[in-house]
């Protein structure tokens, strides 16, 4: 439609097949990482909260499973570099290396927290990773946020008080004896989230200032952590005693499997919808997942919900829209790139990249539209 003279201009061929792929596209990464995401936090689930053998034990190697998952996220990365073109060799190991510490302490605090408290409090607290990433901007004084953005935490505190305030004291089927939730596992959950707001503010420190490729971020961070996981394993013992576990209840390792596999499908599909798409809608395709997830949980491990408690679920997933709508809308004012500008045919898929590389921010100092960072931490 041409906005100036009100007269509809049909699209040519070429545009419907653009627009069909586009959707075809999108549709795969929405089921890949609703598919994917909702295994994996099945499958975490089952290890970190289950029971394994006649003798009803349970899997208590936090490190060693880490470690399983950064073992797959990172060859998956590896096998995807040959597609997403060559590393930039110009960013600093270190800033990786120093991203790989509060990766990993996430991760940590994240399956430890399961053994703890229910599955759907993990999931909903690990939901509000803006919070700690807005405080400690605030706190750094990286960046100033509007009174909307303050009122959307405002939200989110309040959706998850009355979650936690109206807990039901029904167990779950499961009969593991885990409580809906302890003292100790929201504290896990809250130190969760304390190291997604330092990795999210220290990728946000390197894109500004190098363009890697999504899947560079994806391998070097987790070849770091891998490094960092194995000390750990040897002075906790975990280096013996995880396999150790596995030799006793080899059932647990078709989990492991399925737990590194579903881990790394789902990061890739999310740089992939990044690199496509953009930041904003796989922010909302993976803030409406975990929405699912918690569905899932419920109906998979039994859990009891009461309606209060669905309340605030839907106060703490309201709050989020809302600040997801006005992110949209904020995009949608911001200049954009003359509208179906032909691309000449000489001009090389690399050279395009090139140009609108993800992350890429115009002469203010603004993201370009179109070309948003990608912040693992914030999606996964």
């Amino acid at each position: 439609i041409n906005a100036e003279y009100g007269e509809f201009i049909p699209m040519g061929d070429q545009q419907n097949k653009a627009v069909r792929e586009a959707a075809f596209q999108i549709a795969g990464c929405v089921g890949g990482i609703y598919f994917f995401y909702i295994l994996f936090g099945l499958v975490q689930e089952r290890i970190n909260g289950g029971v394994y053998g006649p003798d009803q034990e349970r899997f208590t190697s936090s490190v060693f499973l880490v470690a399983v998952q950064c073992v797959f996220n990172c060859g998956l990365a590896l096998l995807l570099r040959r597609f997403s073109g060559p590393f930039d060799e110009s960013v600093p190991s270190r800033d990786f290396a120093k991203m790989s510490f509060s990766y990993i302490g996430a991760m940590f605090c994240s399956n430890t927290a399961i053994q703890y408290t229910s599955y759907p409090t993990q999931v909903l607290v690990k939901s509000c990773k803006m919070v700690p990433v807005m405080l400690v901007n605030m706190i750094r004084g990286t960046k100033v946020y509007s009174t909307q953005q303050k009122a959307s935490v405002v939200l989110i505190t309040l959706g998850i008080a009355v979650f936690m305030l109206n807990k039901s004291a029904a167990s779950n089927k499961r009969g593991s004896g885990v409580e809906e939730s302890s003292m100790i596992g929201l504290f896990l959950c809250g130190m969760s989230l304390f190291f997604d707001g330092i990795t999210g503010n220290l990728q946000d420190t390197m894109l500004s200032n190098y363009k890697p490729p999504p899947y560079q971020i994806m391998f070097s961070v987790n070849f770091f952590a891998i490094g960092g996981l194995t000390i750990g394993m040897i002075l906790s013992g975990e280096i013996l005693s995880g396999p150790s576990f596995c030799l006793r209840h080899p059932s647990v390792l078709v989990d492991l499997f399925m737990f590194g596999t579903s881990s790394a499908l789902g990061q890739s599909f999310i740089f992939y919808t990044i690199a496509h798409f953009g930041a904003l809608p796989c922010a909302t395709i993976t803030t409406t997942r975990k929405l699912f997830t918690i569905f899932a949980s419920v109906i998979w491990f039994g859990h009891s919900i009461s309606g209060m408690q669905w309340l605030g679920v839907l106060i703490v997933f309201g709050a989020l829209a809302w600040e997801l709508n006005t992110k949209r809308l904020k995009m949608g004012q911001q200049p954009r790139l003359a509208a179906y500008e032909p691309v000449p045919a000489c001009v090389s898929t690399s050279k395009i990249s090139e140009r609108f590389h993800l992350g890429s921010m115009d002469a203010d100092g603004t993201e370009r539209v179109g070309t948003p960072r990608s912040n693992l931490s914030e999606l996964c």
